[in-house]
């Protein structure tokens, strides 16, 4: 977020509260601050949360806030960024999926690196480096379960104001067997002469629909994300109890940055489907 370089360490600082605040939807974790109850989200920013509900809040378990957002407006608290006024908390399940395929460079055998050196830090769970330094995540809450209806699947940091794509298989690539990856570091992705990324997906592949990306680069917080928690998402007719499919998101990027394909990739997630 550009408006992150704005940012002031002091406490005592005098800030302009911001002329614009923002609808803010979001997932973290409530902590009960030394000055003030903070908010921390999926990008590790630190919010003062202002008009709570009453009754709503639990702390140290992951939720997801819908607010309204003010940057730069809170001086009180030194670790906050600006003040969330709240609109709902509401507790999420903790994250169904198990992620593989990152764009970190794996375990450095050639099995996990990026097409044109663009690897992510060591500890990303997302994929490859973007135009806009960061590497995608594509994030999952709520349960597993084909009977209920609060799983979802959202996307952090990819390259803003574009447009992405979830879809899923049913199996981790590489899935060939004489493939030296498949042994030594199986579901580590495969370069690909289309993508900026890595393709972590293979067999059975099922489209699950495009959704247009935010100016945060985010997918389902000001935008609808896919899933069983949003409308036109396929259930009991595609997933099966006892099944694992696999999901990646495909996103456009710029086709003059990175490695100059156009599209970019975020890590795989595998769901195994419950009652």
């Amino acid at each position: 977020m550009a408006w992150l370089a704005l940012l002031t360490a002091s406490a005592s600082a005098q800030v302009t509260p911001s002329p614009n605040p923002i609808p803010y939807n979001r997932i973290g974790t409530l902590h009960a601050g030394i000055q003030c109850q903070t908010f921390d989200d999926v990008f590790g920013d630190s919010w003062r949360l202002i008009n709570v509900p009453p009754g709503q809040v639990q702390l140290d378990i992951p939720v997801r806030i819908t607010a309204v957002a003010t940057v730069l407006s809170d001086v009180s608290c030194a670790a906050s960024i600006g003040t969330l006024d709240i609109v709902s908390v509401t507790p999420i399940g903790l994250d169904p999926g198990t992620s593989f395929c990152f764009g970190n460079g794996g375990d450095q055998l050639g099995c996990t690196s990026c097409p044109c050196g663009n690897n992510a830090a060591t500890t990303s769970r997302g994929g490859c480096i973007n135009s806009s330094g960061r590497s995608a995540r594509l994030v999952t809450e709520g349960f597993s379960s084909l009977n209920a209806s609060d799983l979802c699947f959202r996307v952090v940091r990819a390259a803003p104001s574009s447009f992405a794509l979830l879809y899923s298989g049913t199996a981790q690539a590489p899935n060939n067997p004489a493939n030296p990856c498949f042994t030594v570091n199986p579901g580590s992705g495969l370069r690909s002469a289309s993508y900026d990324g890595l393709r972590c997906v293979a067999r059975n592949i099922i489209r699950h629909g495009g959704r247009p990306i935010d100016a945060n680069g985010e997918v389902g917080a000001l935008t609808n994300p896919w899933g069983f928690c949003a409308a036109a998402f396929p259930g009991h007719s595609v997933f099966l109890i006892g099944h694992t499919r696999y999901f990646q998101v495909i996103y456009r990027d710029l086709s003059t940055a990175v490695c100059m394909r156009g599209l970019n990739t975020t890590q795989g997630t595998g769901i195994s489907f419950t009652p």
